[in-house]
């Protein structure tokens, strides 16, 4: 396998462009996936020629878990850290969000597997 420098390489040298040109794009691009992917407004994102990447669901868990955490040691009563405190609180909110619909999707793929061995 190829590091990505190499691709790189291999790519500005086919296309004749700029190596620099092409560390542009190349970031721009895995910047608006990563982007994606942490708005949590989606729980998979699919890529052409590259395949889904999803939020898996063991780790979704426990930054849930270390989201709380973090809201309960925030202190609310002062005027500062409220934003931050509602800030998490969002997050957390689209982090259950996003566990819900992993969660009926599991579901929706196990009542499919139940029906096909019936």
């Amino acid at each position: 396998m190829k590091k990505s420098r190499d691709i790189k390489n291999i790519i500005a040298e086919r296309l004749s462009y700029d190596k620099d040109i092409i560390d542009a794009v190349i970031d721009f691009y895995w910047s608006t996936v990563r982007k994606k992917l942490s708005s949590l407004d989606f729980h998979r994102v699919y890529i052409e020629s590259l395949g889904d990447f999803y939020i898996r669901q063991k780790p979704l868990n426990i930054f849930i878990e270390k989201q709380i955490y973090y809201i309960a040691k925030l202190d609310r009563t002062n005027f500062q850290s409220f934003p931050r405190y509602q800030e998490a609180q969002e997050k957390l909110l689209k982090l259950k969000n996003i566990q819900q619909v992993i969660d009926l999707e599991t579901l929706r793929k196990n009542q499919i597997k139940n029906e096909r061995v019936k």
